[in-house]
């Protein structure tokens, strides 16, 4: 499953929209919502290409106002808080930890180079780099 992001951080300038894979954990949930939402338009009587339906607006998406208020509801509802740099690092480094390559997830998270994701988002740890070290030393030594 894949999601098309379409307004994306930078548009105006550097991000570019694309399609991204969503985490097999929360496919269910994000095909609850795609039901829901269509449900919700169907009995509302408009089509909307969002994938958060404005109620003002089913042509516009929401404002930046808007979101950010949704996201204190949120942060409200879970009691924390949640920062979206910081969530945008967390899924870089993930990917990376698991042995994503590094231009992989340097296009995934929309940018243009490695060295944006590497000086602001996510870089090889120095554990993961040992055991790289490690493995090709122990592959020498059977060879």
């Amino acid at each position: 499953m894949r999601v098309r992001l379409i307004h994306v951080k930078g548009e105006d300038s550097y991000g570019h929209p694309r399609f991204v894979p969503v985490h097999p954990e929360i496919r269910s949930i994000v095909l609850s919502y795609i039901i829901l939402r269509q449900k919700y338009m169907l009995d509302n009587g408009f089509d909307s290409p969002f994938l958060f339906v404005s109620k003002s607006s089913a042509t516009k998406g929401h404002s930046s106002n808007s979101v950010r208020n949704m996201k204190h509801l949120v942060e409200n509802d879970l009691g924390l808080i949640l920062d979206m740099r910081q969530l945008r690092r967390t899924f870089g480094q993930r990917l990376l930890d698991h042995g994503v390559p590094i231009e992989s997830v340097s296009v995934l998270m929309g940018h243009s180079t490695t060295k944006t994701t590497e000086e602001f988002y996510a870089r090889r740890r120095m554990i993961a780099a040992q055991k790289d070290m490690e493995n090709l030393w122990n592959s020498d030594v059977t060879e």
